[in-house]
């Protein structure tokens, strides 16, 4: 019996331990209405700096980057790429990638993130946005030192 495709970001999902999973679920049901905002027609809403980039990933799914891809665009969502849509839009995604690969060596730590949160206008989002977001915001810390004890003792 052959089982249909799944995207990257399902997988992730997938692969999850329950916690974590249900975290994701949580972000992605109060993030499922955002949409991106990195290009609208044939017009990018990117830095000219990342144009390039962004003409990279328009042509793929953007449930299949990968965490390299990933990790890129959360690091430069409201700064050089896309704004609070695209930041809604990749925070299910970004974070299934997150639990699911944790020692990538991620570079959008909980203090970047809370910066963007600040930037895309956090204070107006609906609660369970801000709840979803915030548990996140937790989470990371706390995975990050199971990880450094797991590796020390």
């Amino acid at each position: 019996m052959r089982y249909p495709l799944t995207s990257r970001y399902e997988k992730n999902r997938n692969a999850l331990e329950p916690p974590y999973r249900e975290l994701v679920t949580q972000l992605d049901l109060a993030f499922s209405t955002a949409t991106h905002d990195f290009w609208r027609g044939e017009d990018y809403h990117v830095a000219p700096s990342r144009r390039e980039f962004a003409e990279d990933i328009r042509n793929k799914d953007l449930d299949d980057l990968s965490d390299l891809e990933l990790n890129l665009l959360m690091f430069r969502v409201m700064t050089t790429m896309g704004g609070p849509d695209t930041l809604k839009f990749l925070l299910p995604r970004f974070y299934a990638a997150y639990f699911a690969n944790p020692m990538f060596g991620w570079t959008s730590e909980p203090f970047v993130v809370k910066g963007k949160l600040e930037r895309a206008g956090f204070d107006v989002w609906t609660e369970d946005q801000k709840t979803s977001a915030l548990q996140a915001l937790y989470v990371v810390p706390c995975e990050e030192f199971r990880l450094v004890n797991f590796q020390i003792f």
